[in-house]
């Protein structure tokens, strides 16, 4: 039978035949409507089983703005009315923004990385050191053999990365919160913990785990990673607005993970350089890769919950230990190393 839909304020459905009699009435916000896709008619359901279907479809839309809240629904409708050149416009907008922050900004920070003044980065190595010193590390404990060897191997690091001259310093400090840990910083500073230093086998191992850290410096991945994850967060608060204290964590986590992908950009490269510079050297990759082994989370007795551990290689800037020793052990013709699970 036909029927007419009238909704009288403050939403009050009333579906009445052709000559004004009631038929059903409802909140508007009781009734269920069927989604509003292009020019497909439109069906509301009262309660009770009855059902109304118009073609009407500018008015039910007419009403949802004014009586309904934004459904599931509301924003297909809106880009269904946009049309295919808009749509294609958007898309077009979308993979511009995406292209930018994937490839544009790795890019620009690389370019700016590059003509930071020397003056700055020490400056930026001796904030660093501060902050580390107050937030993680603690005062290294190491005997004056231990860090006589360190600082031996770390010279002949330099001079074969030919760096020489190039204001590289050696710093260790105890790991804290940190553990076994090493930390290149822009201005040529090397933060080694004693935690490190106790848990390599070989003098191999710690050249190796140098050569990386000086080719993080050598490649300014530090000044790089700063440049983008700056460029990222400001590009995320801007897109935002005025972001409320509790949207803070929403906003870290997308610049963790896409900074994540430069940052493992980076520990491929540094990796890449030191395994060259371990063959040069004539030193045993193998021993490197025993050290990655014990550092791995299965190895440490603290990463026993499976589901954390999973969880914290996967968000770790380093690719995984598993494949990093992998490569070093194809290159190793003959190792002098044990396993880490020899000993």
């Amino acid at each position: 039978m036909r029927a007419l839909l009238r909704v009288d304020p403050p939403g009050r459905a009333v579906l009445c035949e052709e000559n004004g009699a009631p038929i059903r009435e409802s909140e508007w916000r009781d009734l269920s409507w069927n989604a509003p896709l292009a020019r497909v008619p439109r069906r509301a359901l009262f309660p009770g089983g009855v059902v109304f279907e118009t073609t009407e479809v500018e008015a039910v839309a007419a009403w949802e703005a004014r009586f309904s809240r934004p459904g599931a629904w509301s924003w297909i409708a809106r880009l269904e009315r946009l049309g295919p050149h808009t749509l294609l416009f958007a898309l077009l907008a979308l993979a511009v923004v995406f292209s930018g922050a994937r490839w544009g900004v790795p890019a620009l920070a690389s370019y700016l990385a590059e003509r930071i003044p020397d003056e700055a980065r020490r400056q930026i190595d001796v904030e660093s050191v501060r902050g580390l010193d107050l937030l993680a590390l603690e005062p290294s404990d190491l005997e004056g053999s231990e860090f006589a060897r360190l600082q031996l191997l770390f010279d002949a690091a330099v001079a074969d990365a030919g760096g020489e001259g190039s204001g590289y310093r050696l710093l260790t400090r105890g790991g804290g919160g940190l553990g076994a840990n090493a930390l290149a910083l822009p201005g040529g500073s090397v933060v080694v913990t004693d935690e490190l230093v106790r848990l390599a086998d070989s003098d191999d191992a710690l050249y190796g785990v140098l050569a990386h850290e000086l080719a993080h410096v050598e490649r300014r991945h530090g000044l790089r990673a700063m440049l983008e994850a700056s460029f990222v967060a400001l590009a995320l608060v801007v897109a935002a607005g005025d972001a409320s204290q509790v949207a803070q964590f929403a906003l870290t986590l997308p610049t963790l993970l896409v900074t994540r992908g430069y940052s493992r950009g980076h520990e491929a490269e540094a990796d890449a350089d030191a395994l060259a510079q371990l063959l040069a050297s004539g030193r045993d990759p193998a021993c490197l890769a025993v050290l990655f082994e014990k550092m791995s989370p299965a190895a440490r007795p603290e990463a026993e919950d499976a589901d954390s551990s999973a969880l914290w290689t996967w968000l770790s800037t380093h690719p995984s230990s598993a494949e990093r020793s992998r490569k070093l052990r194809a290159a190793s013709s003959e190792s002098r190393c044990h396993d880490a699970g020899d000993r």
